[in-house]
C-alpha cells in the first residue's frame, strides 16, 4: 500500500511480511513519510525488524526544516535566510528579510507530497506572487516558510551522507554531486 494514502494498511504489511521472516530483518526508510511511520510505529516493528533511527524527538525535528534551520543556526551552521509564514502579517517582513525571488518550502516535505507529488518548491518573484501563492497554499492547511534562493546551476548541488553508530562515530562518509534537479 501507498504510505501516503494508507499508513495504517503499509505498517500492517511490514508486520505481516515480517511474521514470515525466520529471523528480523533491517528496515531502511527511505523517504521522510516512511521515515515518519517507522518512527511512530517502532513497538509494532520491534517483533520483526532491526531499525537504526533515532529518537522520536529527533526524527520529529529531522521532518521540520523549521526546527532544522533553528538548530543549525544554534551550532554556528550557515543556512539560507528563512521566515516561518504563520499568518498574512508575516508576509510584509518577506521583502525586508530575505527579497524577491525567493522560494516557498513547506515546513514538513512529507505532508506537502500529499498535495503537490512533484513539486518541492514554489518560486515567486514580487509581492504580489507571493500574496497569491500564499492564499493558494494556505488552503492546504500546510505550514511553510519563505527561504532565500542560492544562485547557481543545478550542478552545484552536493549531499553528504553518513552513517553513526551508537557512539556517534561516523561508520562511513561520503558525498554526492547532482547533475541536473
Amino acid at each position: 500500500p501507498d504510505p501516503d494514502r494508507y499508513p495504517e494498511q503499509w505498517i500492517e504489511a511490514l508486520v505481516a511480511q515480517g511474521r514470515h521472516l525466520s529471523e528480523p530483518a533491517v528496515l531502511f526508510p527511505c523517504n521522510d513519510q516512511t521515515l515518519s511511520l517507522v518512527s511512530r510505529y517502532r513497538d509494532r516493528l520491534e517483533p520483526y525488524f532491526h531499525k537504526r533511527i533515532p529518537s522520536d524527538e529527533v526524527i520529529t525535528s529531522l521532518l521540520n526544516k523549521s526546527e532544522t534551520y533553528q538548530k543549525a543556526e544554534a551550532l554556528g551552521l550557515a543556512v539560507p535566510r528563512h521566515l516561518f509564514l504563520k499568518n498574512e502579517a508575516d508576509l510584509e517582513k518577506v521583502e525586508q528579510t530575505i527579497g524577491f525571488p525567493c522560494a516557498l518550502k513547506p515546513v514538513h516535505s512529507h505532508l506537502w507530497k500529499r498535495y503537490f507529488p512533484s513539486v518541492k518548491l514554489v518560486v515567486v518573484r514580487s509581492k504580489e506572487e507571493l500574496l497569491k501563492q500564499f492564499s493558494n497554499l494556505r488552503g492546504h492547511d500546510l505550514d511553510f516558510l519563505a527561504t532565500e534562493l542560492i544562485p547557481g546551476e543545478d550542478t552545484q548541488l552536493y549531499g553528504l551522507y553518513t552513517y553513526l553508530n551508537k557512539e556517534g562515530n561516523p561508520l562511513f562518509v561520503y558525498t554526492k554531486r547532482k547533475l541536473r534537479q
